[in-house]
């Protein structure tokens, strides 16, 4: 395999695990919004 065609199939892999992380990071996030917003609305009901 020449170094064009290797570096073409690395470039591929990594775009295809970008977006599998991006997903995962957007998932990650929504998460820990929803924690915050339920540890602002426990505080809130305290006071």
């Amino acid at each position: 395999m020449d170094e064009i065609t290797r570096l073409e199939k690395l470039l591929e892999i990594s775009r295809k695990l970008k977006e599998r992380f991006a997903r995962r990071e957007a998932y990650y996030l929504r998460l820990l919004k929803q924690a915050k917003m339920r540890e602002v609305k426990r505080s809130g009901s305290q006071s």
